[in-house]
This record gives C-alpha cells, sequence and structure tokens, in this order.
C-alpha cells in the first residue's frame, strides 16, 4: 500500500511539478501511488528498457528504477548483484539523461 510520501509524490506529478522519479525501489509503490491519480508512468528498469523508451519530454512521468522492477526476471537485489549492476547504473542514468535532452 502506497506511503503519505508516494501519495505526496504522485500529487507532485500530477501536477506537473515532477516528471523524473529516479529510485532504488523495486516495488511498485510508486506506480500504484500514481494510478491514484491517474498517471500510468513510463517506468525504466533495465538498460534495454532505454532502447525503445519515449522521450521524456513526451510521456507525464517516467520512473527510473536503478534496481529494476520485482516482476522483472534478473533481479539484482542482492550484494554481489549490486556491485556487478552499480557501473550499469550509471551508464542507464546517462543514457536516460541524454534521451531526455533531445
Amino acid at each position: 500500500m502506497p506511503t503519505a510520501g508516494h501519495l505526496a509524490l504522485a500529487g507532485l506529478c500530477a501536477h506537473g511539478r515532477v516528471q523524473l522519479v529516479v529510485t532504488t525501489n523495486f516495488d511498485r509503490l510508486i506506480e500504484r501511488a500514481l494510478d491514484t491519480v491517474r498517471i500510468t508512468p513510463q517506468v525504466i528498469s533495465s538498460a534495454s528498457a532505454i532502447a525503445g523508451m519515449t522521450p521524456l519530454i513526451h510521456t507525464p512521468v517516467t520512473a527510473l528504477k536503478f534496481h529494476e522492477d520485482y516482476a522483472t526476471t534478473g533481479l539484482r537485489n542482492t550484494a554481489s548483484g549490486n556491485a556487478a549492476a552499480r557501473s550499469s547504473d550509471r551508464a542507464t542514468a546517462r543514457a536516460t539523461a541524454t534521451e531526455g535532452a533531445e
């Protein structure tokens, strides 16, 4: 269940104050909170998702999930997996920022 913080974030998104949410959470509470304000975010939870992403300027909200999504295969939420993912995470952030600037 989304917390007051998740719902407040959703409210900011609904009013156009926030368009990019960067999170290390792999749960879907942010998406659930956005559902309450009728926003379906673009979720980028892997480096491969960047290739097909819609430019940030053309989406109401994009959620960049560094530790993937619990519903995806290959979840890296382990000590060794997170250590191996750090360089991939930096590349994902750079690619997402570059895509948004176009």
